[in-house]
């Protein structure tokens, strides 16, 4: 049985939600979990990080206790070490998912790669082409956004990944992708260690 969200009392398939407008009475419904496939190896490889986590010795948990300290800002809380461990293992596996957690934090900062495309688009694809490729241990993740048109605006937390490369100066890469306004960025990743640099949008493009 789910639970209840926010401002909502559940009896007996019955939701009791406040509004508003006062109290209404709805059928409660099942959050929608279509278990894709996708779906499927990113929980999988949570409970991994879940279970590398907890087997951890001594010295290991106070290193990422004490690099989740180095990261914080003189306004901004401490990060939680799980959570900073976990993002980056998380972006690691995706990367390469038989590649080894890293047990230990970064030792050194990594601030991205300084990547660049021409930005482009095929039928049922969007095309980058490389201008400049990634340094040695250095991959580019390209992350697109389906717009309702050329008008509407592009959110960061809207963004979806199709996949990581090795990008090659002068090399073609091509995201398949239904007929749309996309906005399309990247990040590029440090594979051993699962840092990224911060987003970077290309622009956008019409996908016929």
């Amino acid at each position: 049985m789910t639970s209840p969200t926010r401002n909502e009392v559940s009896t007996e398939g019955i939701c009791h939600r406040t509004t508003a407008t006062g109290t209404q009475i709805v059928e409660r419904q099942r959050p929608r979990d279509p278990r894709t496939a996708a779906q499927r190896e990113t929980r999988a490889r949570m409970a991994q990080v879940a279970r590398t986590w907890k087997s951890m010795s001594l010295e290991q948990a106070a290193a990422w206790r004490a690099y989740a300290q180095s990261l914080a800002g003189a306004l901004a809380p401490t990060p939680v070490p799980f959570n900073v461990f976990a993002a980056l293992a998380m972006r690691a596996l995706a990367v390469n998912p038989s590649a080894p957690i890293p047990l230990v934090p970064p030792s050194a900062p990594f601030s991205g790669d300084a990547v660049a495309a021409e930005l482009g688009a095929g039928a049922g694809e969007v095309v980058l082409l490389v201008l400049q490729g990634n340094a040695p241990g250095v991959v580019t993740e390209v992350l697109v956004q389906k717009l309702a048109s050329v008008h509407r605006a592009a959110y960061a937390e809207k963004y979806r990944s199709k996949g990581f490369s090795a990008w090659v100066s002068g090399g073609v890469v091509r995201v398949p992708a239904k007929p749309g306004v996309y906005a399309v960025a990247v990040r590029t990743v440090r594979a051993a260690t699962g840092q990224s640099s911060a987003l970077m949008p290309l622009g956008r493009v019409l996908v016929r």
